[in-house]
């Protein structure tokens, strides 16, 4: 499966509303055979306290120093307000396939980004798109048609998932439901957060961003 994930880092975050503490996160399924980093599963089942740190790690990522002077409910307006002058969201983190059967798990590469996801649509058709770096995983198509997705670059120490083009295909559909429930659990946090035309603002360019 393809999982949504967001990069919460291991540095403590400070927002003006609760979240979970991100240097105490759960693991993701499977074992990584790289270090891995803290990565937040995203989906619509999310708590309050998880979607508070999902929102206060995207806003400290592209928010900037007058985002992070701002207070309450302002932090979301400050937020869309800077974007609106930028040319893309970027999103910490990307999507990470693991077969939970043989216990193992590919994580994005390093400045991949969520917002890059769709990049994933391109391995049914045969490419082998770029998914990050360090320990930079890609995607080698075999000629019995299987698709394996390495972990890295070192094919001796790194681990692989083989997967065929068909089922890459029903995964991203999968991914792309499961962000947009993500997405839609965010505006009831927000609308709960701040005011509903901040909300609906900050819930629409989260659906630009991620190319929903």
């Amino acid at each position: 499966m393809l999982i949504p994930v967001l990069e919460v880092g291991s540095a403590g975050l400070a927002a003006p509303w609760p979240m979970v503490d991100n240097r105490s996160m759960p693991s993701l399924p499977g074992r990584s055979s790289v270090v891995p980093d803290r990565l937040l599963p995203l989906s619509g089942a999310l708590g309050r306290d998880e979607v508070g740190l999902a929102v206060a790690v995207m806003v400290e990522y592209a928010g900037g120093d007058a985002i992070k002077a701002a207070d309450g409910p302002s932090v979301l307006a400050a937020f869309v307000g800077s974007m609106d002058e930028a040319e893309a969201l970027a999103v910490p983190g990307g999507l990470a396939l693991v077969d939970a059967a043989a216990g193992v798990r590919i994580e994005p590469g390093c400045c991949f980004g969520l917002e890059s996801w769709r990049e994933w649509a391109r391995v049914p058709a045969g490419e082998s798109p770029w998914l990050g770096h360090s320990p930079d995983p890609w995607i080698e198509h075999r000629p019995d048609g299987t698709v394996r997705v390495w972990a890295g670059s070192d094919t001796l120490t790194s681990g692989h998932i083989d997967t065929t083009t068909a089922a890459l295909a029903g995964m991203l559909g999968d991914a792309e439901r499961t962000l947009n429930e993500f997405v839609d659990r965010v505006g009831h946090w927000a609308r709960a957060t701040t005011t509903p035309d901040d909300a609906g603002a900050f819930v629409n360019l989260l659906r630009r961003g991620l190319r929903l």
